[in-house]
């Protein structure tokens, strides 16, 4: 048997990392952005904690440059 260095979390988000699709990470990105945009027009705090958790999870899967880019055009069109 193969030891390995990595924690369970590492060979966990690794397996994520591999399966997930391009079109999931738009999916999510897209879900994000709306949901943003949905807080912002509502002024509540119902779905902010979803909003964060999810992009913690892009920030460990290393896509969330991808949607940092999303994001900043959606805003600047937000407060056009």
């Amino acid at each position: 048997m193969r030891e390995s260095n990595q924690t369970l979390w590492e060979l966990a988000l690794n397996q994520v990392k591999e399966t997930l699709s391009v079109y999931d990470r738009d999916q999510l990105c897209e879900g994000v952005l709306r949901m943003i945009a949905e807080d912002r027009s509502k002024d509540g705090t119902e779905q902010r904690n979803l909003i964060a958790k999810s992009i913690h999870i892009m920030l460990a899967l290393d896509f969330y440059k991808d949607f940092e880019v999303q994001f900043l055009t959606a805003t600047k069109s937000f407060y056009k």
